[in-house]
């Protein structure tokens, strides 16, 4: 049984008392004084005593709970090498460099470090997890411009393909932001050990917790207002200082330290009280981020991780622990060298440099590597992953339990569409801001088709800003980039049996209308108030015509198109005549899900930025699954994409080519009522992409979406698609081809003055055009 810790310590003064020989008889005086001397005693006794065991059990809680909130990381997602990739060894290079690695001169790598030898690039990655398994040594092989050869060297096999490490975008912080890369005491360049030693405690491996030389040294240094190079304080007094004190200056305070720090020195070697401090101490911001230990400030000062910095370095970190802001070498820099000298003299004095060395490093600049504030490389992207996580797990393990997260974000992509954002809204701007003094907004999403995979997302001009993002949150009407849903609609009833059969050949009339639905009346208008007669379906599309896109709607029904839509990603949309020229509300994320059926032959591929989620030690806590759903026939997916690909070399989107666009590609430009908003939806096989301009406000752009969204995309895509391979859009079976008339939607005859290629659906070709006569062999192929 348990006795109450206030019992004990009544039973030690007892039995202390009892040892005590009592006072003479008959003197009152003495006795008073005894015993008031008993009770200082007593009293004092218990209170060390009640002090030792508070301190004890912080101690010893905090020793065997988790003594820092680790922030979860996100990571884009990690690149792979494979044999035959376009690249050059020196975007390698650049890749690594990115992520802290060292170069070394021989082909003996150590984790972080690469050799690079003529075409040849020798690399071992970081482990990400905090699982002790080391990584192989890789070889690449760079032979005309391309990756050759991949080589496990550890094991001496060749690899098809290599996963690299994957570049940390942002952390998932709580309360407090606090930055720290954990180091173990065997990482620690001796030299770091020994400037932080000279500088702040000499006598740490030989003193008990409290140097009392120390103490006396720093008051008579005080007294006699003489320099010191140290102060009174040990390391391990620090270090309980930062874990369970305030900085509050008070003997009670002062006498709870050395007590934590006498306990400290018992419970833990005096490495690992040594790693502990190094860990923890602060050393300045990253914006709004703390800094907190040697790891962190080494990656942000030096760009390298902590084994790999010099002797000045390290005397520049040692420096910083004083007065971080103060010694911080981008704010201060002459302040920074002369503490970093300071240091190196303290290591002279110690033995720890020589005289000579000294006289060579006091001579050394101070170099940092470029300060960057920015500490979300993904900052939209990374709010839509917050939130997702959120949903599954609890708010202490995202912010505290170092979770990793790898995503499907590709940084160059993000990097291009952040770049194609700014120069694209600045090209507005110069045109729009004298007339409406209000500066334009702009987003963009790139996914992969077939995965659903977020490949770059920017939600607006500015995150620091505003924090919406126009890509999930915001609410605009479609307009055009609407139209390609009604003429799916048209051609899949084909499948459901319909007595009419529509094709990219059948005419329609693109000329004055009226509509009456529900006691009202509806005339639609064309964008340039232009009417252009009979005309193909294909034609109507490419040219985005209202007025013909309107009655082909009417004629296969609202009902019909709104079903669709609604299938197709877009909500809960009412079967309303605007409907056909997209007078709702959508948001961008909801366009790029239901673009994804036309460039994915028919399937509606759910949206995803999580890839996996696992804890420091490596265990999967989750893998995302990819989501399908069949939507449209793959005849009628490959009609709506050749259609789109005409808007790109006749219609409405020709400026892509201009632009210098050559792949294989579909979209749309999308304009609304008024000016209000510009839209402009394209894809390759492998890359689809959204871009939305306009005003939050909903004031009008004035500026349609060829003029305002479809330079973005260019820039974008220019860019993103340079080491994808160029590719066609596959025909799937049961896709035709035949020449027809262009004035009469019939097939061609020897006798129409012209004809081209039209594709569609077997089954559904016309009949041979009979204003110019008919071979009936061409009805036949």
């Amino acid at each position: 049984m348990d006795i109450p810790a206030v019992s004990y310590e009544k039973v030690i003064i007892r039995k202390v008392i009892r040892r005590i020989p009592l006072p003479p008889r008959g003197k009152i005086i003495p006795k008073i004084l005894f015993f008031s001397a008993i009770f200082v005693f007593a009293t004092s006794f218990f209170f060390v005593l009640r002090t030792y065991r508070d301190c004890s059990s912080i101690v010893e809680n905090h020793l065997k709970s988790q003594r820092w909130a680790l922030p979860s990381t996100i990571y884009a997602d990690a690149p792979f090498l494979y044999q035959g990739m376009p690249m050059r060894s020196a975007r390698l290079v650049e890749y690594l460099e990115r992520l802290n690695y060292q170069a070394r001169s021989n082909s003996e790598v150590g984790v972080g470090e690469y050799n690079h030898k003529k075409d040849e690039i020798t690399f071992r990655k970081h482990s990400l997890y905090d699982d002790g398994k080391a990584e192989p040594a890789v070889l690449i092989h760079f032979g005309r411009a391309a990756v050759e050869r991949i080589e496990n060297l550890d094991a001496k096999e060749e690899l098809p393909a290599y996963e690299l490490e994957p570049i940390p975008i942002s952390n998932l912080f709580g309360e407090e932001w606090e930055k720290r890369t954990l180091v173990k005491y065997a990482d620690l360049p001796k030299h770091l050990t020994q400037a932080v030693l000279a500088i702040e405690d000499r006598r740490f491996f030989s003193h008990g917790g409290v140097d009392l030389k120390a103490v006396l040294r720093a008051i008579w240094n005080d007294l006699t207002n003489r320099k010191q190079l140290q102060g009174g304080s040990t390391i391990t007094q620090q270090l309980v200082k930062n874990f369970y004190l305030t900085p509050e200056r008070s003997i009670r305070r002062k006498a709870n330290e050395a007590i934590m720090a006498w306990i400290m020195e018992r419970r833990l070697k005096k490495e690992e009280i040594f790693e502990l401090y190094l860990n923890e101490i602060y050393l300045g911001q990253r914006g709004s981020m703390s800094i907190n230990g040697v790891g962190e400030a080494s990656r942000l000062f030096f760009r390298k991780d902590v084994q790999y910095i010099s002797v000045t370095e390290s005397a520049l970190l040692a420096g910083m622990i004083q007065a971080p802001n103060i010694y911080n070498p981008y704010r201060h820099p002459k302040d920074s060298k002369s503490r970093r000298d300071t240091v190196l003299r303290a290591m002279k004095e110690t033995g720890a440099i020589t005289a000579a060395e000294y006289s060579q490093y006091i001579q050394a600049p101070v170099v940092v590597h470029s300060f960057d504030s920015r500490i979300n490389l993904a900052p939209y992207f990374g709010s839509i992953v917050k939130s997702q996580l959120l949903e599954k797990y609890d708010q202490e393990q995202i912010y505290t339990r170092n979770l990793r997260v790898f995503t499907t974000l590709d940084l160059e992509m993000q990097q291009a569409a952040e770049e194609a954002i700014r120069a694209g809204l600045e090209q507005i701007d110069k045109i729009r801001f004298p007339k409406t003094k209000k500066k334009a907004e702009a987003c963009l999403i790139a996914i992969e088709p077939q995965t659903g995979f977020v490949r770059a997302l920017v939600g607006g001009r500015s995150f620091s800003q505003s924090q919406f993002d126009r890509v999930k949150q915001a609410k605009r009407q479609p307009g055009s980039i609407f139209k390609p849903v009604v003429y799916a609609t048209a051609f899949e009833q084909y499948f459901a049996n319909q007595q009419r059969i529509f094709t990219p050949a059948t005419l329609i009339a693109d000329e004055p209308w009226t509509f009456h639905f529900q006691n009202q009346v509806w005339q639609p208008k064309n964008y340039d108030g232009q009417y252009h007669g009979t005309v193909t379906l294909r034609n109507a599309l490419a040219n985005s015509m209202n007025v013909a896109t309107a009655k082909l709607a009417v004629e296969v029904g609202l009902k019909d198109v709104s079903l669709l839509a609604q299938r197709l990603g877009f909500g809960n949309v009412k079967p309303y005549p605007s409907l056909s020229l997209g007078a709702f509300e959508v948001s961008p994320w909801q366009v790029a899900t239901a673009y994804t059926v036309f460039a994915n032959g028919g399937v509606k591929t759910e949206i995803r930025a999580l890839k996996k989620v696992a804890d420091a030690g490596g265990t999967t806590l989750e893998r995302s699954q990819i989501e399908v759903k069949k939507v449209l026939r793959p005849q009628t997916a490959y009609i709506i994409t050749d259609m789109l690909t005409s808007v790109l070399t006749q219609g409405t989107g020709s400026a892509v080519r201009q632009w210098g666009f050559v792949r294989p590609a579909a979209g749309k430009t999308g304009t609304t009522d008024e000016y209000r908003d510009a839209w402009f939806v394209g894809y390759t096989p492998n890359l689809l992409c959204v871009v939305w301009t306009g005003y939050d406000d909903n004031t009008p752009i004035r500026m349609t979406g060829a003029q305002a969204a479809l330079p973005v995309w260019v820039r974008f895509m220019k860019k993103a698609t340079e080491s994808l391979p160029a590719e066609e859009f596959s025909s799937p079976h049961g896709v035709v081809v035949r020449m027809i008339d262009p004035a009469t939607g019939g097939l061609a005859t020897e006798d129409c003055p012209t004809s081209r290629p039209e594709i569609f659906i077997d089954g559904t070709e016309p009949e041979a055009c009979s204003e110019h006569g008919g071979n009936w062999w061409n009805i036949f192929g």
